[in-house]
């Protein structure tokens, strides 16, 4: 959920600073492999800002939750034991995590890594582990 929050925080941003330019327009094309379509900007930040309401709502009850679930100590060694951030993550092995990011199926770079590391200090600040 934390992760979640911090995307809907940086497309915010990156559409923000869209805005400000004298020749935005909300209109974009855009292309995947199979489709190509148009993205309304101002309804993707619309949505964004409603998902970072959400999450900040939602997030506290949910650290609550955690933490009734289980001990301090155990979230404390959950956080010690550096996991991975993201689906992949948590359910590949190392070796199969790995094995997607040298075949470029999950992206690792060091705004990979940067994105990581403000999620887990969310992620610590929630929990109240430090």
């Amino acid at each position: 959920m934390v992760d979640r929050l911090h995307f809907a925080r940086k497309i915010a941003r990156q559409i923000e600073e869209a805005r400000k330019k004298p020749d935005y327009n909300p209109l974009v094309d855009k292309s995947t492999k199979r489709h190509r379509y148009t993205e309304n900007l101002d309804e993707t930040y619309e949505r964004k800002k409603e998902i970072i309401l959400e999450a900040e709502r939602l997030l506290p009850r949910f650290a609550t939750m955690i933490k009734e679930a289980f001990e301090s100590h155990e979230i404390r060694k959950y956080f010690e034991s550096h996991p991975r951030l993201g689906a992949h993550g948590h359910v590949a092995s190392d070796e199969q995590y790995e094995f997607m990011v040298s075949h470029g199926a999950i992206e690792h770079s060091l705004d990979t890594e940067v994105e990581d590391a403000l999620i887990f200090g969310d992620m610590l600040k929630y929990f109240g582990v430090s």
